[in-house]
């Protein structure tokens, strides 16, 4: 005589939209941070990260880990040029070379953004977000 089976049905709440969203941007915010530290080998400065890793980042450090690029600059001057006389605008770097640090690194990020269109930007945001599309259409969504 064949055995029953015991079957036992477990009922998921759909998300909201709202919910999904911030669970993708989420998701998203994570694997890029991670990809960007995994070629980086985990050495990013805060400055240099995505806005909230950056935040996050700021809010963990100790107190010398905040003051330790005014605490270099009162000691050794400005990173790039040395200058002491100066005032101290961020990462060890006078107001000049700082300015000059962001300028070269726009123009760094615009010749790169010219090198790798848009379509590798969807294929990366494609394979990000195809866990979530296999959820949802594992949910029947």
């Amino acid at each position: 005589m064949p055995r029953k089976k015991n079957v036992s049905i477990e009922i998921v709440r759909k998300p909201s939209p709202a919910d999904m969203k911030a669970m993708l941007r989420g998701f998203v915010r994570e694997q890029l941070e991670e990809m960007m530290t995994a070629r980086n080998g985990g050495q990013l400065e805060p400055d240099f990260r995505l806005k909230e890793a950056a935040q996050e980042t700021r809010r963990i450090q100790d107190v010398f880990e905040q003051r330790k690029w005014s605490l270099y600059f009162e000691k050794w001057g400005c990173r790039a040029c040395g200058k002491k006389t100066v005032s101290h605008a961020s990462t060890g770097h006078c107001d000049r070379c700082h300015t000059r640090l962001y300028q070269r690194l726009a123009t760094i990020k615009i010749e790169y953004d010219r090198v790798h269109p848009e379509s590798r930007i969807t294929e990366d945001i494609d394979h990000l977000t195809r866990r979530l599309r296999s959820a949802q259409a594992l949910l029947g969504e």
